[in-house]
């Protein structure tokens, strides 16, 4: 448990990936939640970091709202997307390298919907409430 205080955030990283596989101690996962949390309050920077992605990854439902207060990283969008719309194939694809927004985070996703390559502008801003969202959110149905 202490490897997930490291400052090194790739050890970090790795020590929430391999406490979360612990599902016999509740408080493994908990350790790992407010760890992140810790790190979210203290401003560390997590957009594009193994522990980030680490959360991602893991799929724990307490940590979403957590997730939301980090600017998303590619990862993030297609956490986002597989999360509304399960079983569908997707990837990023990268837009023109640019200065970045303080509010706005841009993704363009490409995904396969009846067998069609289609492609889809997700844009994520960050609200008055501190979450980075999708704006517009995404519709209920791929068009």
């Amino acid at each position: 448990m202490a490897a997930l205080n490291d400052s090194d955030i790739q050890i970090a990283a790795h020590a929430a990936k391999i406490l979360a596989t612990i599902k016999d101690d509740p408080r493994t996962i908990a350790a790992v939640i407010e760890n992140f949390a810790s790190r979210i309050e203290n401003g560390g920077d997590l957009h594009n970091s193994p522990f980030y992605d680490a959360m991602l990854e893991l799929h724990l439902p307490e940590a979403e709202k957590l997730i939301q207060k980090v600017r998303p990283s590619p990862a993030g969008a297609l956490h986002v997307f597989r999360k509304t719309y399960p079983g569908v194939q997707v990837s990023n694809m990268s837009l023109p390298p640019g200065k970045q927004h303080p509010t706005a985070e841009p993704f363009r996703l490409k995904y396969l919907n009846n067998g069609k390559a289609k492609e889809m502008k997700l844009v994520f801003r960050l609200n008055e409430d501190g979450n980075w969202l999708p704006d517009p959110p995404l519709p209920d149905a791929l068009p």
